[in-house]
């Protein structure tokens, strides 16, 4: 059950970036298996230029291949080709599962730790626009111990502007980066996932259920967030 209203709607996957990607979607645009012919990514129909913003995306499966380069994370821009994956490139941040490492530019990203992630594995996002940092937990515990209410820790991005012919927002992503592999990722934008969750928390304006508490500070990517944070 959607929370979705005709004053307040919450993010989705945007079908309409998937030029290259070629990904499925289905469950209201909140569940996407990437194709196995190409690497590269999805984006949201929401995106942020300021502000703080959380959401969870669970790895459900990998109907086909053998290896783990599941990717979630963020992009400033869709993808420019079949094989343009998430972290290859400067403007994009990819949350890598057999690595467990955040790449950026084609390596690991500066602050990274090692956390592995396996199929069924919930991970939370906290994208931090004020102060250009991103944080990922897995099944609720933030890697490396990074804090994103305290602003410690986390992984630095670029900031959000809209040089080099990026949107001057950043949205969540996610994708594969191995050209036999299919990936299905499920997201939970806060108007409930296409998936059964234990408990429910809302964002600090009352926003989005979730299974694991947004940080202090963080909001769901929801019209009336983004209406508030951009007045």
């Amino acid at each position: 059950q959607t929370t979705d209203s005709p004053t307040n709607n919450f993010a989705t996957l945007n079908s309409i970036d998937n030029y290259y990607a070629g990904g499925t979607f289905s469950e209201g645009n909140l569940q996407v298996i990437s194709v196995n012919t190409g690497y590269t990514y999805n984006t949201s129909t929401f995106g942020g230029a300021t502000g703080k913003w959380y959401w969870e995306v669970k790895w459900s499966a990998q109907p086909t291949g053998s290896t783990n380069q599941v990717q979630i994370g963020i992009a400033k821009r869709v993808a420019a080709s079949a094989t343009t994956w998430l972290g290859s490139q400067a403007y994009t941040y990819g949350y890598q599962g057999s690595s467990g490492h955040v790449q950026v530019s084609d390596g690991n990203a500066s602050g990274s730790v090692a956390t592995t992630y396996a199929i069924g594995d919930i991970i939370s996002v906290a994208m931090d626009l004020d102060n250009n940092k991103i944080h990922f937990a897995k099944n609720g515990t933030y890697t490396n111990s990074s804090d994103p209410a305290a602003n410690s820790g986390g992984v630095t991005i670029t900031a959000p502007d809209s040089t080099s012919g990026d949107s001057g927002f950043y949205f969540a992503a996610f994708g594969d980066g191995n050209n036999s592999l299919q990936e299905t990722g499920q997201f939970n934008f806060g108007a409930g996932p296409p998936y059964a969750i234990s408990s429910g928390n809302a964002d600090g304006n009352g926003y989005g259920n979730f299974e694991y508490a947004p940080p202090s500070g963080f909001l769901s990517l929801c019209t009336a967030n983004l209406s508030e944070v951009n007045s």
